[in-house]
């Protein structure tokens, strides 16, 4: 599922496929503390779309070091209420 601006809202079980295009370092501010975040850019096949990387996803991509120009597989598992858990895959 896909919100305005093309960012990947995924429900359990969905997957998205693609060719990553960029990562960007990303800061937001909420309140008075600075979040330090990334933020994907993924070619598929329907087009690109961004995906936020959650604690989980950012640890995923560095143990597999993914990185502009890899192509990859993210599936969300769940949202076990103390944080979300995706699985992904260098292909």
């Amino acid at each position: 599922m896909l919100s305005k601006g093309n960012i990947w809202k995924p429900k359990e079980g969905e997957s998205v496929y693609g060719s990553v295009i960029s990562i960007k370092d990303t800061e937001t501010k909420k309140g008075k503390k600075v979040i330090k975040s990334k933020l994907v850019t993924l070619n598929t096949k329907t087009g690109e779309i961004k995906i936020w990387l959650s604690t989980v996803l950012a640890n995923q991509f560095k143990e597999q070091n993914i990185k502009v120009g890899s192509v990859i597989g993210i599936k969300f598992i769940e949202d076990n209420g103390s944080y979300l858990n995706y699985s992904v895959a260098k292909l």
